[in-house]
């Protein structure tokens, strides 16, 4: 009996072994397929330090590259399924991020409170729940935290509502290479690579300082520009006023006096899903710590690696909103070979004491929604977010539908 369980352990870990290898493979044909190129990985790797948009003259003089060439090489990108996104600086139009995580329990997009506030909203797996994340004011945070958590502890029990207040979203892309099959998405990281990569940047503590100054948005168009920058990176001036209904001339000067001169772009990113659709779905990594060393040395370790695709933190603590942990929100896409070794890197670092608590969780693909910037909730005459937005609501139809204001 001993021998035959030994010899059907060994068959299961040789077809393991076998599908993983099957997937690296295929993984790697697919990828290598994409990025055969090494003219357009370095475009694509070039475009994360373009903070103009609107043009592709504008693009292309920030990233040394011909306008006429990367139309065409972008249309192409677009053709094979690749689509890129403009990262925001949220604290440049008066943003912070809440992230609720409603464990072991299902909540549906229509139910949930404060819908006009959602920017992400998923069913999660691993640890089954409700993955929300809500667009919120600086200047209204307590009010609008509180509000958006008394109307969830009415459809959840409390002890599982899990929930964390961010004011900086870094948004990060793997640095392509031309050798797709060496690089980390598919090689991933040992346990000893993290471990001493980890321990380097706590023994080092170099840290740039976390400032983040806030500003108010300027105008509803300024929103709208965003808005449409997050879904499509290079929508043109020209293609925005058709789809806007709103003249080139009142667009430019939105776009140079507000938008571009405040700096409220930090790159071009590759939108993720052309790596959900090869490698499977991030993982998403919630973690807190009560030292602030460690906490930085996080920060830092989850910048470095090269599957990582997001992070979100704090400057402070808002421990009049959230805890007084410290906390960082972290996707990374999960690499082909050594999927173990970042879960035993995290655990280790939990069983000495470095973090408080982990969190790993993952998407439901299908259940996935992502909101771009909710202009629609801001007011005009006061220059900012309101919450009253079934009036702002209202205001934004009398303007812009009813073809008001221009």
């Amino acid at each position: 009996m001993s021998c035959s369980i030994h010899v059907n352990n060994h068959l299961i870990t040789w077809s393991l072994t076998l599908r993983i290898r099957s997937k690296e493979t295929r993984v790697i044909k697919s990828l290598k397929k994409i990025f055969s190129n090494q003219k357009t990985i370095e475009l694509i790797n070039a475009l994360t330090r373009a903070n103009k948009l609107g043009y592709y003259s504008y693009i292309g003089r920030e990233i040394e590259y011909d306008p006429y060439k990367l139309s065409k090489i972008i249309n192409k990108l677009n053709e094979n399924g690749i689509e890129f996104t403009a990262a925001i600086d949220y604290s440049k139009i008066g943003l912070d991020i809440l992230l609720v995580f409603i464990e072991k329990h299902f909540m549906r997009l229509n139910e949930l409170p404060y819908i006009e506030w959602v920017r992400t909203y998923s069913l999660t797996k691993d640890v089954f729940g409700t993955y929300i994340q809500y667009y919120i004011p600086h200047e209204y945070r307590k009010d609008l935290v509180y509000n958006i958590l008394k109307e969830l502890k009415k459809k959840a029990d409390q002890n599982s509502i899990h929930y964390y207040y961010f004011d900086k979203n870094l948004r990060k892309q793997p640095r392509l290479t031309i050798n797709i099959e060496k690089h980390p998405l598919v090689t991933g990281y040992s346990f000893n690579e993290l471990t001493q990569i980890f321990n380097e940047l706590l023994r080092k503590k170099h840290y740039n300082d976390l400032i983040i100054e806030y500003s108010r948005p300027r105008d509803i168009v300024d929103l709208m520009l965003i808005k449409e920058f997050e879904k499509n990176a290079f929508a043109t001036i020209y293609d925005l006023a058709k789809k806007l209904s709103i003249p080139i001339r009142t667009l430019n000067k939105h776009l140079n006096n507000h938008v571009l001169r405040y700096s409220m772009i930090n790159g071009i990113y590759m939108k993720m899903g052309i790596f959900v659709k090869h490698i499977g779905e991030p993982l998403i990594i919630i973690i807190t710590t009560k030292n602030y060393y460690y906490y930085r040395s996080l920060i830092s370790l989850f910048e470095k690696l090269e599957n990582t695709i997001g992070i979100t933190y704090s400057s402070q603590l808002y421990s009049e909103i959230s805890s007084d942990n410290y906390t960082i929100h972290a996707g990374i896409l999960e690499a082909i070979n050594r999927m173990d070794d970042i879960y035993y890197f995290l655990f280790q670092l939990y069983n000495e004491g470095y973090i408080e608590s982990i969190k790993i969780i993952r998407y439901i693909k299908r259940t996935f929604k992502k909101f771009t910037v909710p202009y629609q909730n801001f007011l005009q005459e006061k220059k900012y977010w309101d919450l009253d937005t079934e009036r702002t609501q209202r205001l934004y139809e009398r303007r812009f539908i009813k073809r008001r204001g221009f």
